[in-house]
């Protein structure tokens, strides 16, 4: 079904299918390096297995449609161990590629300039906010989740929810990035416009609007579930607390 694929040259490949750019990436070569030549010629060069490209092709392509239904419904570790997932997507797979993108870009325009002085400060602060989640956040709903309707150490359980809070953490995952990755899609967006026929900046556009569905849909499974949930057992946690210290 995909066997044209590998009869086709860079350059065309990636106007057709930017995907592929990230495919390559993550296989160790920089595509922009080799757009003269073919596929064929890139697999046989660097010792690899077009079969297994295609597949990553097929396997990528097949994961963007696919949809998250009725997470409401689904246990909150399902949940929690979903958005870990997506932590390491985002930190090990999309930022590095972004960043071998737009550091291989020349400054062509001002809004390319733009773009490269936007992304090192946005990464730091997704890194960081994402940092934060899986050092604090994450685990103090884990904690929860293991005292839930639990009678035995109730003083640690009382101790820690007078120090720590869903509401605290519900008021700083407010405070996200998303401003900064719309600033800096608009300025890749102008860039492409002045330069049209420029694959690479296609594939950075691609990317970074990619890059934003991702993190919207992230941001909505934590903040609309994830969230919601966490207080809700919190809730009840404290309710129990309560229950017990006034039967004593």
């Amino acid at each position: 079904m995909y066997e044209h694929l590998k009869q086709k040259d860079i350059t065309t490949l990636l106007e057709e299918h930017c995907v592929f750019a990230l495919i390559f990436h993550l296989w160790g070569v920089n595509i922009f390096n080799h757009l003269e030549k073919s596929f064929c010629e890139i697999c046989s060069e660097k010792e690899l297995e077009a079969d297994k490209l295609i597949d990553n092709y097929t396997s990528l392509t097949r994961s963007h449609k696919k949809r998250i239904l009725n997470l409401d419904k689904i246990p909150l570790e399902v949940v929690i161990d979903y958005v870990k997932t997506q932590h390491g997507v985002i930190r090990f797979r999309k930022l590095p590629f972004l960043d071998t993108l737009i550091q291989k870009l020349k400054n062509k325009n001002r809004h390319m300039e733009k773009v490269k002085e936007l992304f090192p400060a946005f990464r730091k602060g997704l890194e960081a906010h994402i940092a934060h989640e899986e050092r604090e956040m994450l685990p103090h709903i884990v904690f929860l989740m293991n005292n839930a309707m639990q009678r035995n150490g109730l003083f640690e359980v009382y101790s820690i929810l007078e120090n720590e809070s869903m509401e605290k953490y519900t008021e700083m995952h407010e405070q996200d990035e998303r401003d900064e990755l719309f600033y800096l899609l608009e300025a890749a967006r102008k860039a492409h416009e002045t330069m049209p026929e420029d694959v690479q900046f296609k594939i950075l556009v691609n990317e970074l609007t990619n890059f934003n569905h991702l993190l919207q849909v992230l941001a909505r499974i934590e903040n609309q579930i994830l969230l919601p949930k966490a207080k809700k057992l919190e809730m009840a946690i404290s309710e129990q607390l309560q229950q017990i210290a006034t039967l004593n």
